[in-house]
């Protein structure tokens, strides 16, 4: 028995100084790609601190987050495993794709890539700030991260088109107040549809009013009614998933002159999809 637990000691010794020397040759291999999950701020009343264009901040600790954010209903994050990306970029027009892909070349240094797709048509009330949060493995403190940002213009493939954006301006109601009681966000795929909702906004200004429904889709972004001027509501990007499509739409509002209401609009025709269309509304008091 004496005999048989010496034997048994040893071989667990060699095992582990096996597993030891397998350890050490266990390196980690670069670049490689890392993987990373979105965070996102929809449905909460907090907001991000604004940032300068094309910016990327490396956030690995709640204090930290506390500097680049307002409001405190915000998800938790882990920070003990999990380092979080905070990058903004404006945009003179919608964004109708984003990709992004990161690299760790070392230990500490990465590099985050985003290619930006654009609408062919230009917004034409003013340039949309982007703000992208992103969650990756846990960074050491003496990390570094480049950032590379390609915006590519859709020139004579108009993936989106505005047909009708303008902020709230004085007597500039252009949908019946019992339809926009709350702000109102609709895609309209039907001719049917179309019509009824043109019956219903008769001082809506358009570029086109025909829409063949079998290329196109119609997406609606009216704001409530407004006591001053400073309302907007823009379509800020549009995205494509495997099962969906998502739309962000931003509402902002300032009172500047309150003795007139206003209400602010963006409409977009955008190629047709069978896929479910998800609204995701920002709102910036």
């Amino acid at each position: 028995m004496k005999k048989i637990l010496k034997i048994t000691a040893l071989s667990a010794l060699l095992l582990g100084l096996a597993g030891g020397l397998g350890s050490c040759n266990d390196k980690e291999t670069f670049p490689k790609e890392v993987s990373f999950v979105e965070y996102s701020l929809v449905g909460t009343s907090s907001q991000w601190i604004a940032l300068p264009n094309k910016t990327i901040i490396i956030i690995n600790n709640n204090q930290e987050l506390d500097a680049h954010i307002i409001g405190n209903d915000f998800p938790a994050i882990d920070f003990s495993r999990q380092t979080l990306l905070l990058v903004n970029f404006q945009s003179p027009a919608i964004v109708y794709d984003l990709t992004k892909n990161i690299w760790k070349f070392s230990r500490s240094e990465y590099e985050l890539n985003m290619e930006i797709r654009l609408s062919s048509t230009l917004s034409i009330i003013n340039r949309s700030r982007h703000v992208t949060a992103i969650l990756i493995p846990k960074m050491n403190d003496e990390s570094r991260i480049d950032l590379n940002v390609s915006i590519f213009q859709n020139e004579g493939h108009p993936y989106v088109t505005t047909i009708s954006q303008a902020r709230g301006f004085p007597h500039a109601t252009v949908i019946r107040l019992d339809i926009v009681e709350n702000i109102f966000l609709d895609v309209i795929t039907t001719p049917e549809a179309w019509s009824a909702f043109l019956e219903n906004t008769p001082r809506l200004r358009l570029t086109e009013t025909t829409i063949d429904f079998s290329k196109y889709q119609i997406i609606v972004a009216i704001d409530r009614l407004r006591g001053g001027t400073g309302s907007d509501i823009e379509i800020i990007s549009i995205t494509e998933h495997s099962e969906e499509i998502v739309v962000v739409v931003r509402d902002f509002f300032r009172s500047s002159i309150a003795s007139v209401t206003t209400q602010a609009h963006h409409i977009i025709k955008m190629p047709r999809s069978d896929k479910n269309v998800r609204f995701e509304l920002i709102e910036q008091p």
